[in-house]
């Protein structure tokens, strides 16, 4: 069953709605046309299928479905972990920490291989800490969209300083090739996600392995309790992490992407006619199908998962978290804004204290 909190919204708000799906709508443009060439526009729909045709076998296994070990790699502990103190005040510091990020790419192909070795500053995963001294705390990770992962934005989108204060330390952890870790810090656009599928598997793999040790870590630290939330891109990954790693104790993707294929589809990624389209679609969702979030349960206990979504989202639609709220059959509570106009989030995140005190975090 999936549960939907709704919030009144008079006539000024939906004014406000309406310009919050604008904004959406106009973001999705001006990032399509500045992303770089499609393979919609760089290949024709016969030479589309025929690439996909011959990796599929890549990832079509169903053992990768069935069982994650098969496919994500163990959780191992962090090496070459570096701990620099940002600030204190009293028993309160903010950390950043980074390590070294030993993921071995899944595809033999040398020209995937090339850009993970052309990527050096990927090699170190990283997170910025708030914490107290002494541990003995529960920790939320907290997962950035697409182009984010920039600290000193990232601490203004989510509401940190709300989440320290109910007692959690709080970690901003970088996805590969974002922020810190790839070409946005020198003004580029980060290399994951891309216009090949092969690639965008081994960055949600790469992603699971790099959080898992993380997740480790924090437990080796004394944290009492670790659980996740992400938003769009991260909120995709936030749900896939809850269905491979067992140690999580709460999930909450916010505004979550769920299904690449779709996403590709309906901002016209694929080309031909509909019947190329559709040969298109079936073949990525095969491909895709090792790292998506509905492929598996989650591992997160029942009362421990929680979905937010918003109305006027144009990026990431309702339905994307309607889908994935009934997959992990948790409920799902959405705001009257959009993707990136978060109008009357207060409401639906309030639902995320009413969930950890259910958990008695």
């Amino acid at each position: 069953m999936v549960s939907v909190g709704t919030l009144v919204r008079p006539r000024a708000p939906r004014v406000k709605a309406t310009v919050a799906s604008t904004v959406d709508r106009t973001f999705a443009r001006a990032i399509l046309k500045y992303g770089g060439r499609t393979a919609a526009e760089r290949f024709s729909a016969d030479e589309r299928i025929a690439q996909l045709e011959s990796h599929v076998h890549l990832f079509d296994d169903a053992r990768y479905v069935d069982d994650p070990r098969a496919f994500f790699m163990p959780a191992t502990d962090p090496r070459e972990v570096v701990e620099r103190v940002r600030s204190k005040r009293g028993d309160k510091m903010v950390v950043d920490v980074s390590w070294h990020s030993d993921y071995a790419p899944f595809v033999e192909a040398q020209e995937i291989r090339d850009v993970y070795d052309r990527h050096d500053l990927n090699h170190r995963a990283c997170a910025r800490v708030w914490r107290k001294r002494g541990g003995g705390r529960p920790v939320v990770v907290l997962l950035h969209g697409y182009l984010g992962g920039l600290h000193m934005f990232e601490r203004y989108i989510w509401p940190v300083r709300q989440f320290l204060q109910r007692g959690f330390d709080v970690a901003l952890f970088v996805l590969p090739f974002h922020g810190v870790r790839g070409a946005i810090r020198r003004g580029g656009m980060p290399a994951f996600p891309s216009s090949d599928p092969r690639f965008n598997i081994e960055g949600f793999r790469q992603a699971i392995h790099d959080l898992r040790t993380f997740v480790r870590w924090l437990d080796q630290r004394g944290a009492t309790t670790v659980g996740v939330m992400g938003m769009s891109l991260g909120g995709y990954t936030s749900a896939l992490l809850s269905t491979v790693e067992e140690r999580l104790g709460f999930v909450v993707p916010v505004i979550p992407l769920v299904s690449i294929p779709a996403f590709a589809w309906a901002r016209g990624r694929l080309n031909g006619t509909p019947e190329q389209q559709q040969r298109q679609f079936d073949l990525l969702e095969r491909m895709y199908r090792p790292v998506s979030p509905v492929a598996r349960p989650s591992k997160v206990p029942s009362d421990g998962r929680l979905v937010i979504a918003g109305a006027v989202d144009r990026i990431t639609p309702v339905a994307e978290a309607e889908r994935l709220a009934e997959h992990f059959d948790a409920p799902l509570e959405t705001f009257p804004g959009s993707h990136l106009v978060h109008l009357g989030r207060r409401g639906a995140f309030a639902s995320i204290d009413r969930m950890w005190s259910t958990l008695g975090v």
